[in-house]
Formats: structure tokens, sequence, C-alpha cells
């Protein structure tokens, strides 16, 4: 095409000052580009397209954040083979023992009552490889399993998974969220609250320390606080903003009605003076990754 264009141009173009690489333009003809690709750019260009897609997955349908890095789910779902073979095998053990400590705490807690040796076995049932091998292949994760070139062919699919495999993936994914920045215990249950649709850890957090919920956005400007005593003998938190007025808080143990509550509640003066009495649970939005 440029040898029909340098043969067929007028003359007066020839006239204007160009930057022309004769020396390129002369290693292309009709029959295209005398140039050999190399071999090491197709698997390159085909990684970074793989761990930009793992880091549009985990910003879609990740159920806690921090989302683990690129890298991360690239170990994972490689399933020890391949390029992040070491890092699959660190954070295997990583999630292992995050996991089984956190059921260890959980049941301590709720069978205050057993000895070692009944801990130890509900521990064991809880983390029983079969379990966690069906709750990888039931989550859809090994439909995104990556396959490495140069390592020998895995290609796992829903039925028929190795199933020492894929336990060590969850162990490993597991790691992958409590080994993040900015990742905690709090992520590895609520991670585990999407796999099993359960609640079973979450009385570990209440004695373990998790790091603090970083508030994503402006907060509302307030001008004082103080804590007051309500008509019926509650203690409130009354916070001042200057565009929403009072803001009564009250904690989850007080709520109105004496009920045990899940969450603090609040209301604004101006909707309680208004005749609008309904209190509002004060709920932790995992998709803004702050309360509201």
């Amino acid at each position: 095409m440029l040898v029909h264009f340098v043969q067929n141009c007028p003359n007066d173009v020839f006239s204007l000052k160009f930057n022309i690489d004769w020396d390129k333009i002369c290693g292309v003809t009709e029959e295209g580009k005398k140039e050999v690709v190399p071999l090491w750019l197709l698997p390159l260009c085909w990684r970074i397209a793989s761990l930009q897609r793992l880091e549009q997955l985990g910003r879609l349908w990740a159920p806690i954040g921090p989302v683990p890095n690129p890298l991360r789910m690239e170990a994972v779902l490689g399933g020890g083979f391949g390029w992040g073979s070491q890092a699959f095998e660190v954070l295997t053990l990583q999630g292992k023992t995050v996991l089984k400590m956190l059921f260890a705490v959980t049941f301590y807690v709720e069978r205050a009552c057993d000895d070692a040796r009944h801990l130890e076995e509900r521990v064991k049932a809880a983390i029983n490889p079969d379990r966690l091998a069906a709750l990888m292949a039931k989550s859809g994760l090994l439909a995104e399993v990556i396959h490495a070139a140069e390592s020998s062919a895995w290609l796992p699919r829903l039925s028929g998974v190795n199933r020492e495999i894929a336990e060590k993936m969850l162990m490993a994914l597991i790691g992958a969220h409590v080994g993040e920045k900015r990742g905690d215990f709090y992520s590895v249950v609520k991670l585990w609250q999407w796999l099993t649709c359960s609640d079973e850890l979450m009385t570990s957090l209440r004695y373990l320390d998790c790091a603090t919920t970083e508030f994503r956005g402006r907060t509302p400007t307030y001008e004082n606080f103080k804590q007051v005593e309500a008509d019926d003998g509650t203690l409130e938190f009354n916070v001042y903003y200057e565009d929403l007025g009072v803001v009564r808080f009250r904690r989850p143990a007080v709520s109105p009605g004496n009920e045990p509550q899940p969450h603090g509640q609040f209301v604004l003066q101006s909707d309680y003076d208004n005749g609008k009495t309904d209190w509002r649970p004060v709920q932790y939005d995992h998709g803004e990754g702050t309360y509201v």
C-alpha cells in the first residue's frame, strides 16, 4: 500500500517537509512486513489481559474489599502451577492457619464446656477437605482457573475436579484476602459468609482485632457533639451537623423497646419532631466499604 502511494502521489506532496523513515518503508512490501514477532510477546500480552480481567472481576463480584491484587488471584487460580506456584504455597499455608484459628476461637466461645480434644475434633470437621473442595466448586471460581503454557496441562471443570487442588485453592483464596493490604480477619469472615451462606465465624470477630474501617468520601460537617440523657433515661450521642441538624444515635443494646439489635440506631431530630419516630440502623455497606 505504501509503495502504491509513493508511486502515484502528486509531485507537490514531496515539496512538503515530511520526516519519513525510508529504511522502514523499504522493509515493507505488498506481501507484508518482513519481521518475525518475538515468541515472548504473545504470552506476555495474554498474561496482561488475564490480569486485567481478574482486576475487573474482583471489582464487580468480590464479596468484600479490599480485593486481592491480580497477581495474588493469578496464583490462587493457577492451582499451584505456572508463574505463581511459590506464591500459591505461601497463600495456602496462610489461609489454612487463619481459618483454623477463626474456627478455634468460635468453637471455644460457643462450646465453653468442650475440652481440648472435642475442640480439635470440631475444628477438623469444620475444615474437612471434602467440604472445602465442595465449597470451591460451588463458588464458580473454578471456571476462571488459569492455565499456564509452560506447566503441565491441568484444566479443571465444575465436574471431576481434583479435590486436593480445589481444597488448596480455597485456602489460598482465604490467604489472599487476609494478606492483602488493609485486609484482616473481617475480610476472611465475610468471604466465608459468601462461600457458605452462613454466619458461623461471626462470633470470632468479637475477640479478634480488625483494621478500622476507612471512610470513602466526604463526611458531613458537624459543629459539636455531646452525650445526653433522653426522656426515657437512655443515654444518647447527639451530633449537630451543619446540613442535617441534630442527629441522635443509640447503641444496639439500648435501642428503643430494649430489644436486641444487630446495629446501632439513629434518627434525625427534625424527622422526629415531624412525627417520623422510626429509628434506622447504622449498617456497613460492603460495596462502598464504609458505614451508612
